[in-house]
């Protein structure tokens, strides 16, 4: 960071590349959704449980650059979701517009063939 300037954010949803303090653009923003999406299914911060300790949370995806485990109880949408957010190099991951036309925030489907067996399957409401 240059002099003057500071990090701001909260240490669970920050990106790899924000950790370390390296060049980042709007593309930490994206790592910082996945995290929320997470928060927001489990009622718990990314990493909480598996690190209990912030400082090994921080060493886990700062210098491993490995993303927060994903809920196994997730729909496949959803974990695809995820994964896009947490790209481990911030350039491949997609942008804000890109997410909003993901299945998962849509709601449909990209392949006719999985619909047709998703229904088959599920008996229940849609899972998250």
């Amino acid at each position: 960071m240059m002099p003057g300037e500071s990090m701001i954010g909260m240490l669970y949803w920050m990106a790899p590349e924000v950790i370390v303090e390296a060049n980042h653009s709007f593309s930490a923003d994206i790592w910082s959704v996945g995290c929320t999406v997470i928060e927001m299914a489990t009622g718990k911060p990314p990493g909480s449980g598996q690190y209990p300790e912030l400082a090994a949370a921080l060493y886990h995806v700062g210098c491993k650059k490995s993303h927060p485990s994903i809920p196994e109880h997730l729909s496949s949408e959803a974990k695809d979701f995820l994964l896009k957010c947490f790209q481990k190099e911030p350039g491949l991951r997609p942008t804000a517009s890109d997410l909003l036309q993901h299945p998962f925030v849509t709601g449909q489907l990209e392949d006719v063939h999985q619909l047709n067996r998703a229904g088959s399957k599920r008996t229940g409401p849609r899972e998250a």
